[in-house]
């Protein structure tokens, strides 16, 4: 993808360092994709694939995505992955919910 899906920064945020500090550390400074092409590894799926997508949404303050993927990135994964002639189910799930 053209695009970065995680934007770099200098140092990462607190809730990448609170989740994992090689993980963040990576994250931020561009390397956690380094050497997999992911458009090219989704058109050349196999199988269908049922995509479900989580809640997520903008930080206001600073404009970055507060999730996995944003909605113009799970549109262009599904159209990677429908691109190989599989079967797509996607399920958008914008907001928590809570068990009962």
């Amino acid at each position: 993808m053209a695009e970065r899906l995680i934007p770099q920064a200098e140092e990462p945020s607190a809730e990448l360092k609170e989740y994992d500090q090689e993980w963040a550390r990576v994250t931020s400074a561009g390397g956690l994709a380094a050497g997999c092409d992911h458009a090219r590894m989704l058109a050349s799926i196999k199988t269908s694939v049922l995509y479900t997508h989580h809640l997520r949404t903008i930080d206001p303050k600073s404009g970055a995505l507060i999730g996995t993927v944003s909605d113009q990135q799970a549109e262009l994964a599904c159209e990677l992955m429908r691109s190989s002639g599989q079967r797509i189910d996607y399920r958008s799930f914008p907001t928590p919910t809570v068990a009962k």
